[in-house]
């Protein structure tokens, strides 16, 4: 028999008996093993929470803003870019049951977890995850990918025309502001002008 560590568990095995162990695992890692974490795990859900509160710290450290959202309001909002932008991580402590949603991956936890410096594929991925949850939620099932892709094109072409107005608008805003300035400073100029002249003798 040759002793072999099989997932952590120190394993004796004779090759010569059918690869079989002579001693299996623990019944109780067996069963974890075989049936795979669940991510609302109590264990599961302690760690993540200690993993972001390592995060939050260097964080705070570096002066990074570490405000914590909820999934239910990222799911909500109609500005999801914005939100993504203002907090440091998102939580499921209002809607637990979406940690053991089919799409709810390791992927999605850990981009939740830590959403500072989000790559544009990462914020992709949360946008689609997202849009996926929302129209299950209004329609009682989830979107194939071609609609998911189409539903998906569609709010970020109507995130790009509202960022292109507010932009417009923010830059009608401060040419009104410059002219307004502009004018105000040419009044003053004038009337500084003008005391000058009737305060200065007349020559003959």
């Amino acid at each position: 028999p040759r002793r072999r560590c099989w997932n952590g568990v120190l394993v004796n095995v004779d090759f010569g008996n059918g690869f079989r162990p002579k001693r299996m695992p623990p019944a109780a890692l067996a069963a974890r093993l075989s049936a795979g974490r669940r991510n609302n795990d109590p264990e599961r859900i302690a760690i993540l929470q200690a993993k972001t509160k390592v995060l939050e710290d260097k964080a705070k450290e570096l002066g990074v803003p570490t405000t914590t959202g909820d999934v239910c309001n990222f799911l909500a909002t109609d500005r999801p870019v914005d939100l993504l932008a203002e907090h440091f991580s998102l939580t499921f402590a209002k809607t637990p049951d979406l940690m053991e949603h089919k799409t709810t991956t390791g992927e999605v936890l850990r981009l939740c977890r830590n959403l500072n410096g989000l790559r544009p594929e990462s914020m992709r991925r949360l946008l689609r995850w997202r849009m996926g949850l929302r129209y299950e939620q209004a329609t009682g099932e989830y979107p194939s990918d071609a609609k998911l892709e189409e539903l998906c094109a569609a709010e970020a072409e109507a995130l790009k025309q509202q960022a292109n107005g507010e932009l417009k608008a923010a830059l009608a805003t401060a040419s009104d502001a410059a002219a307004s300035t502009e004018a105000t400073g040419s009044s003053r100029t004038d009337s500084a002008a003008s005391s000058v002249m009737q305060a200065a003798p007349s020559q003959k």
